[in-house]
């Protein structure tokens, strides 16, 4: 449960639950979290530490959050792997709107950038993993 004097932020003690929750597989994919408030009052903590905690989730790509809407466990997506030549330069970040749109990602997800040579390649961090030679 909530440790106030862990010295760890409330709000990620709740994103820890949550993330366990899912890896454990007690919340699966599609899964509507409860409403922020009813889990605030579950947790005894404040409805902004919930959505920090729901924020945290969001950005890492396990929770969908729409507005007006409940956050909702993301599907798992099947998983690509990509191998980058020996020469190639990579690096991950958050893509700009129009890459979410070119690549159907949502929000919180990053992309992995591969740069060799004069080319670059950009791959959906959710779907991709890379294999380095």
């Amino acid at each position: 449960m909530i440790s106030y004097s862990s010295g760890i932020a409330v709000y990620r003690q709740v994103a820890d639950i949550f993330r366990e929750q899912i890896n454990s597989g007690e919340l699966t994919e599609g899964t509507t979290l409860p409403s922020y408030k009813t889990l605030s009052l579950h947790y005894n903590v404040s409805i902004e530490t919930v959505q920090k905690a729901i924020g945290i989730l969001r950005n890492e790509g396990r929770l969908d959050v729409f507005r007006g809407k409940q956050a909702q466990v993301r599907p798992a997506r099947a998983v690509e792997t990509i191998t980058a030549p020996p020469q190639a330069r990579v690096s991950v970040r958050m893509p700009t709107p129009d890459e979410r749109i070119k690549l159907n990602i949502n929000e919180g997800v990053p992309i992995l950038v591969v740069r060799c040579a004069h080319t670059e390649q950009i791959y959906a961090g959710d779907r991709h993993a890379l294999l380095l030679k």
